[in-house]
């Protein structure tokens, strides 16, 4: 059974689980439609103690699937989890957040509907974040077209560790981001950023970590292809409209 939005999370160790459970919550707390919403967290097979936690602690009757794999490099494998997340997702947007993430705006899966019916189903959404100011591009929203696009080109969602730099990269190839603060809709979700950072002690390449990693000409060369191919759906799609 398909769904219309999948809040896909990658998470490790219980002591997460508070942020979890207000990420839940708030989702919950300030949708218009909460059937058309499903809940996908990807464990480590290490963190038997913070499954059980998703699995008894949160509402019984949300649709919830908890995704186990190897942790493999940890944050500094981000892409990789978050790859896991889209291809084991069923909706037709896939919100990318953090497990500190909370909804504010209410009906803002209303929002989302709106736009599919407006036809942006080739883009990138960025909601405001309050991080004690206004900014944005945290945590994406991509459309499922953008997914599958993605995934036809190459085998992880980002060819970067870094998700939403590289998504901002492809939107300097070709317009692909909807920022929900600039237009006619406001999608406010608040980025606690309230728990240490654990990642710098991730290795790449034996000494660097993922925040160090600069982006490469591999990595660029997907980005360009990411982005002709959006282009020439868009092409495809204005064609088709046409007829």
């Amino acid at each position: 059974m398909s769904k219309f939005i999948s809040i896909a999370v990658p998470t490790r160790g219980t002591y997460r689980f508070e942020g979890i459970k207000t990420l839940v919550k708030s989702a919950l707390d300030t949708a218009d439609n909460v059937g058309d919403i499903e809940f996908v967290f990807k464990m480590d097979t290490d963190d038997s103690d913070t499954i059980k936690l998703i699995d008894t602690e949160l509402p019984t009757h949300i649709d919830k699937r908890v995704i186990i794999t190897n942790r493999g490099l940890g944050y500094a494998d981000l892409n990789v989890h978050c790859t896991t997340l889209c291809k084991e997702s069923r909706g037709e947007w896939v919100c990318l957040f953090a497990d500190d993430n909370t909804f504010i705006t209410r009906g803002w899966d209303t929002i989302l509907r709106n736009l599919s019916d407006e036809g942006h189903d080739s883009h990138v959404i960025w909601p405001n974040h309050l991080m004690g100011q206004r900014v944005g591009n945290v945590s994406p929203i991509l459309h499922r077209n953008i997914i599958n696009i993605q995934l036809d080109t190459h085998d992880l969602i980002s060819s970067h560790n870094n998700v939403d730099i590289y998504w901002e990269s492809v939107n300097k190839i070709t317009p692909i981001t909807l920022k929900l603060w600039d237009g006619k809709y406001e999608m406010v979700v608040e980025h606690k950023r309230k728990y240490p950072s654990t990642f710098v002690e991730e290795p790449i390449d034996g000494n660097n970590t993922y925040r160090e990693r600069k982006f490469n000409s591999d990595d660029w060369a997907t980005i360009t292809a990411v982005a002709q191919k959006i282009i020439e759906y868009r092409k495809s799609k204005e064609t088709s409209n046409e007829k």
